[in-house]
């Protein structure tokens, strides 16, 4: 879709699934479950630089199949509620400069989702 926002395509979704994108960071900061495909030309050509792929706040899948049966566990858990390596991969993706990186990329996004 090109006349709806990312911000708001993730504010809606209940499930993420992105590939080497700033999407991936801003469904941690919503809280969404969000899942990284790593299959087709993610494996082949892309293997060595597909980001947070070593990261285990985020689900990996390597087939069509797994994507289906990840999604289908993903309606039933919030795995990732309260995680603690949910804050490292945040503070690694908006920085640690003053502690407030965070908070003003998520009040940026809920702005950005109102209007």
């Amino acid at each position: 879709v090109d006349n709806i926002s990312a911000q708001k395509l993730i504010f809606n979704s209940d499930t993420v699934i992105a590939f080497n994108s700033s999407v991936l960071t801003e469904s941690l900061l919503l809280n969404k479950k969000t899942i990284i495909p790593i299959y087709f030309e993610a494996e082949d050509k892309y293997s060595d630089y597909v980001l947070w792929k070593d990261k285990d706040i985020f689900n990996k899948v390597y087939s069509e199949d797994d994507l289906y049966k990840e999604i289908k566990i993903f309606q039933t858990e919030n795995k990732f509620e309260n995680n603690v390596n949910k804050l490292k991969v945040l503070k690694e993706a908006f920085g640690y400069v003053d502690g407030n990186n965070s908070q003003r990329m998520y009040e940026t996004m809920l702005e950005y989702i109102k209007n």
